[in-house]
């Protein structure tokens, strides 16, 4: 097994550039150290964030959904013994209507969010949908998928005809695959522009000398930091290159410096590429302390780069897929989450009131009747936002 390159103890300020005694540190040497100090910063607040998010993660596995679980196999449970009642139980028609529109409506959420579910129940809530939904629900898909076509189509002869270009797209039908329609609607305008000639583009507008001067400065800066950078790491890579190394033993050790070497420049990783400096050269941050102020200026701007990119990945470290199990949970307002001890009490508040639903289902008799009459009242009053106990 190859040895593996052990890292030096480092001081926390091993990557800073330390004041000399003799004089001050520059301007850019306390901008350096400052970029420096955000960046394991931000790092340390992201490795933070993630082991909170590991371990609520974990809590909402061991803990809450269970109880999810749980919820969903007694809402099952009501739906079937709900469907049972209707068929039993003498309702008027628009009470029967209303009925079915729950028992529907609660049958696609669990289809939706089927957690604690098997494939017979699955199978069986299909089934309920398809005897209970009547003819103009099941063609409302077909018709929405239409009337979106139909605008598509209107949106696609308009942007034709305000560049004067006369669009046949009449062999297309609502039955495609809207990413595949979507997509043929657009080369097809982009065909048509193409053939009918575009309009010429105007002339761009003349910069003022200091904005080619900003602009130049820009680029300039921009073609600093890739050439320090890479020099840097071309530096490392020449001395920690295995091929480069006759001894068989070191060669070794060099190729799993250079594999950290490669990750490090690959990444865009300034800070890394300095500690495996730093750590190989045993110099601490000597280098550093030597560097010119041009060079600290690029070292800079990929330090800030670095601090926006750690950021942004704390930022959407909640939406990433590992963590899709507590979606469902998030604040959709500030985007939060709860605390777990919050989320279990209220599962369990719905939970004993799912049970208490399905004990007076199973009992039968005209309490069941009361209870469905007055959840159809409630679809009545508030059909757009059912206020429905199950």
């Amino acid at each position: 097994m190859p040895d593996q390159p052990a890292k030096k103890p480092v001081n926390k300020s091993g990557l800073l550039i330390t004041k000399n005694s003799e004089r001050a540190l520059s301007p850019a040497q306390i901008e350096f150290n400052r970029m420096m100090k955000r960046l394991e910063n931000a790092r340390s607040k992201l490795s933070r964030e993630e082991a909170r998010l590991d371990d609520y993660l974990a809590m909402t596995i061991r803990d809450i959904m269970p109880f999810i679980d749980d919820i969903h196999r007694i809402n099952r449970d009501i739906v079937f013994l709900t469907v049972n009642a209707v068929k039993e139980i003498k309702f008027n028609k628009k009470r029967r209507r209303l009925l079915k529109d729950l028992i529907i409506e609660r049958a696609v959420d669990l289809l939706h969010d089927s957690c604690g579910l098997d494939d017979d129940d699955l199978i069986k809530l299909e089934k309920i949908i398809e005897e209970l939904e009547p003819p103009y629900e099941k063609n409302r898909a077909e018709k929405e998928m239409a009337r979106d076509f139909e605008y598509m189509r209107g949106m696609l002869e308009h942007a034709a005809r305000d560049l004067g270009i006369d669009l046949d797209v009449s062999d297309l039908t609502p039955d495609m695959d809207p990413a595949e329609l979507e997509s043929e609607m657009s080369e097809r305008l982009r065909v048509a522009v193409n053939n009918a000639g575009a309009k010429p583009a105007k002339a761009p507008r003349k910069q003022t000398k200091a904005q080619l001067e900003k602009a130049r400065k820009l680029e300039e800066q921009e073609e600093a930091r890739k050439r320090d950078f890479k020099s840097l790491y071309k530096q490392l890579a020449k001395a920690l290159h295995p091929d480069l190394e006759a001894d068989p033993q070191l060669k070794q050790h060099k190729e799993s410096w250079m594999k950290r070497l490669t990750a490090a420049y690959a990444a865009v990783d300034l800070r890394e590429l300095l500690q495996i400096e730093m750590e190989w050269l045993g110099e601490e941050a000597s280098n550093l302390a030597t560097a010119g102020e041009e060079k600290l200026k690029v070292y800079c701007s990929v330090l800030k780069e670095q601090i926006a990119d750690v950021k942004h990945q704390i930022a959407w470290l909640i939406d990433q897929p590992q963590y899709g199990l507590l979606h469902r949970f998030v604040n959709p307002v500030v985007g939060t989450l709860p605390h777990p001890d919050r989320i279990i009490l209220g599962l369990q508040k719905s939970l004993n009131h799912l049970l208490s639903l399905k004990n007076t289902l199973q009992s039968g008799g005209d309490e069941v009747h009361g209870m469905l009459e007055q959840w159809a009242d409630d679809r009545q009053r508030a059909e757009s936002n059912p206020d429905c106990p199950f």
